[in-house]
């Protein structure tokens, strides 16, 4: 008689779904997210939408980016570091603190005379830019 072994069947997780369970756990410490059409990208708000916090995933990992405006800066830079924010640990990396840290983010400063910070990306700033495209929605 031959043994055999079954190998047990393993849920395969789409970056949708790592997206939408990212999102609640944002959204279950108190912050507005908006997430595209799409549903792997979005960004959440602080309580006056004065300050935009981006996120979407590269790989293994979400990335944070600050969202501002700026002279030669581009629109935004980014938070954090690909080994914090692993897709299979949420529960670990994304706490009120973390949150917190994200959204009062420092001012990007450059040693360039010719880059300059501006201000913060508000909310209807955003929406203003990227709705058509992205066709936000709030979660």
């Amino acid at each position: 008689m031959t043994n055999v072994t079954t190998i047990p069947e393993t849920k395969i997780t789409t970056d949708k779904e790592r997206t939408a369970e990212l999102v609640n756990k944002i959204k279950s410490f108190g912050y507005p997210v908006y997430l595209s059409e799409k549903g792997n990208y979005g960004f959440f708000t602080n309580a006056d939408g004065s300050r935009i916090v981006s996120f979407q995933i590269d790989c293994f990992f979400f990335n944070f980016s600050a969202n501002h405006k700026s002279i030669g800066l581009g629109t935004g830079y980014r938070i954090t570091n690909d080994e914090k924010c692993l897709l299979w640990e949420i529960d670990t990396f994304c706490t009120a603190k973390f949150l917190e840290s994200l959204i009062n983010a420092p001012i990007y400063r450059s040693r360039r005379k010719n880059e300059k910070f501006l201000s913060w990306t508000t909310l209807d700033q955003h929406l203003a830019t990227y709705q058509s495209s992205s066709k936000y929605q709030l979660q």
